[in-house]
Order: structure tokens, then sequence, then C-alpha cells
């Protein structure tokens, strides 16, 4: 799948709306080098980053970022996909913080929801919001997650 070619896609039809982005910024990342590969191998044991379409998805874009808005129909959005090694190293809040606590839940969440929170790694924060874009690693299939507000809700993907 050519991933990069998808999203200049999508940003083409969105600008031949009449969509705006933020200072006409919008940021595609050159593929993950082999330098960041090195680093998530010494801090990260078994990284999902680097195994199945989330590595090859990172061989073609290494993160990105824009943020649009549609004038005429009073709509905005945007994306703001973490590079690999922001999302191998699931910082959390503080540096006690277990991986994304005050980030992605706070830790008084239900006992299953937490489970669920504590398996997941952060690919794109939605911006203007606290919400964002997961998943688990489940093998070489990528489930994606959109977590707003503690609610976990199942993305469909192709």
């Amino acid at each position: 799948m050519n991933y990069k070619k998808q999203l200049e896609e999508a940003i083409s039809k969105l600008k031949s709306k009449g969509t705006t982005f933020g200072g006409n910024k919008v940021k595609i990342n050159d593929p993950i080098s082999e330098d960041s590969i090195e680093v998530i191998n010494m801090l990260v044991k078994d990284s999902p980053t680097l195994e199945g379409d989330l590595f090859n998805f990172y061989k073609q874009i290494d993160g990105a970022s824009f943020h649009w808005s549609l004038p005429s129909e009073s709509t905005e959005g945007g994306l703001i996909i973490n590079t690999a090694i922001e999302t191998a190293l699931r910082g959390g809040a503080t540096e006690d913080s277990e991986p994304l606590e005050g980030v992605l839940f706070s830790g008084e969440e239900d006992e299953n929801i937490l489970k669920q929170f504590k398996q997941m790694y952060i690919f794109d924060s939605v911006p203007g919001r606290s919400d964002f874009i997961t998943f688990i690693p489940d093998g070489d299939k990528l489930k994606l997650y959109l977590v707003e507000d503690s609610e976990i809700t199942e993305l469909k993907t192709n």
C-alpha cells in the first residue's frame, strides 16, 4: 500500500474543495531513517513500530501533520501522526508515571479499560483536542482505536 500517495491524494481532495491549511503548512516527513530504527531497537525491545503494516507505513512516512479548515462550511480538522520513535517510546506525562499515564489515561479508570489503555500506543493526536488514534499490537493485523474522553471506540480499517 502506498500510504504517502494516499495522504497526498487526500490533501489534494481537501484543497480542491476550497480547504485552507493553517499557514499553508502541510508536513509529510521522509521515511524512517536507519538511525531512528537503531535507536528504537536499542530503547524498546520488540517494538511494534518496526513490524507489519505499521513499519511499512513508517518506511514511507515517519510522521505527518497539518491543520485544515473549510470556511464555507465552518468545518475544520487536522492530523498529527507521531514519528516512529515517539510512538515506540510511549512516554508518560512525568518521569515517574507509567507509559502514557497522564497523556492517554489518568489511572482512575475502570480496571478493564485501564488494562486496554496500558497496552496502547498513540499513532495520531487529534489537533485542538485531547483525543487520540491508538493501536494495540496484535501480530501483523493493526487495529486502530479512537480514544475520546476515556472512551475507546474501535475504528474500521481496510
